[in-house]
């Protein structure tokens, strides 16, 4: 194997870099946030602190400011634009793919900057990032099936395959499955396994929800049964987690893999399994259907409707409304036939008494003879 050298690293200002410390510090503990749901995930803020280094080491070089928040809007939009057409590189020479993220990145900066000057000084700042255009790219990832997280499970260490399947099953994004505790695992009335993704540990964007684990439920009563409930659900760390099933998937898929391909591709099949969009929703915590629409073409699924289905609906409706005003009649023939029924049996009660009373007048009258 070949021995890589040590990582390049961007080297900036300690005033930008007090900067990045202060922000990663805030977003920790959810301070100074535009929209709170508690602390960030450490993989969040390890991505926030590499981006936001990198573009300070480019206003740095570009335009000497070893400040960043002195920065203004034609500055940033250069260095964006810049990035964009690969004029700046990574310190690797590599074109930047993910510009977007570097742009959210440090439009989520410049609001802290304008709340933290606000609260802390009384000062109004200027928001520079309002003409960013961030388009997000659609998730690249690679594709692999159940019965491939099967073969992968087969080689696997036991937790791994405890591991792989719910996170296959559940489809959860790794910085929500970072802060279960085996108490967000239930079994409900019928006996299935729930998980509760709390809302406070909800990505933020997204929200709380309590899904089926169809596939993992029984590996997760099995594993969490020696357990106390304020127990984390799984000790596993990412970083080391991803560099174990990018070995297993090697194997068996002749390619590298991480964590967030199992939400990816638990998106693929449950897609083809839950009947409404809006359960679909709900399940993989998004509020709108855009990814959906992203997973079912990249899977093959399309509009295959045809006119023979249009005459198929048309006779569906018919026979609907047909069936409705059957039901219709039956229901008011019923009411009838019960009406009836009600009708004799009080006409049947009439006759009874009237028999039973005529019975005791006649005993009368021959207890009346006889005494005579």
């Amino acid at each position: 194997m070949v021995r890589q050298g040590p990582k390049l690293k961007y080297k900036i200002s300690a005033q930008n870099n007090a900067l990045i410390e202060a922000i990663t510090n805030d977003f920790k503990i959810g301070r100074n946030v535009s929209v709170s749901r508690g602390g960030r995930s450490e993989g969040t803020l390890k991505k926030n602190r590499n981006r936001l280094r990198a573009m300070f080491y480019f206003a740095e070089n570009k335009y000497g400011i070893r400040d960043i928040t002195k920065i203004n809007e034609e500055q940033i939009l250069t260095i964006f634009e810049q990035m964009e057409k690969g004029v700046i590189k990574t310190l690797n020479k590599k074109v930047f793919t993910s510009v977007p993220s570097y742009q959210a990145t440090f439009k989520a900066f410049w609001r802290w900057h304008i709340k933290k000057s606000r609260k802390e000084k009384g000062k109004v700042i200027a928001n520079i990032t309002d003409d960013f255009i961030i388009q997000k790219k659609r998730p690249e990832f690679t594709h692999f099936t159940k019965e491939q997280v099967i073969e992968m499970a087969k080689i696997s260490r036991r937790e791994y395959e405890v591991f792989m399947w719910f996170y296959f099953d559940s489809g959860i994004r790794p910085q929500e499955e970072s802060k279960l505790l085996v108490e967000d695992i239930s079994v409900d009335a019928n006996g299935v396994v729930m998980l509760n993704i709390r809302n406070h540990i909800a990505k933020k964007g997204s929200f709380g929800r309590k899904i089926k684990l169809l596939l993992s439920g029984d590996l997760i009563l099995d594993w969490i049964k020696d357990k106390k409930p304020q127990d984390p659900l799984f000790s596993i760390e990412h970083r080391v987690a991803n560099q174990y099933v990018g070995r297993l998937a090697k194997q068996v898929l002749g390619k590298k893999i991480t964590l967030y391909d199992f939400r990816h591709n638990s998106c693929c099949y449950w897609i083809n399994i839950y009947k409404k969009d809006q359960a679909l929703k709900y399940r993989f915590g998004w509020k709108n259907g855009d990814m959906i629409e992203y997973y079912s073409r990249y899977i093959g699924l399309n509009d295959d409707i045809s006119e023979n289905d249009l005459i198929g609906e048309e006779v569906r409706t018919k026979l609907e409304k047909e069936l409705k005003q059957i039901k219709v009649k039956m229901s008011v023939k019923e009411d009838q036939e019960r009406a009836e029924m009600q009708e004799l049996r009080e006409s049947i009660t009439k006759e009874v008494l009237k028999a039973l009373l005529n019975k005791d007048m006649l005993r009368e009258l021959l207890a009346e003879a006889q005494s005579k």
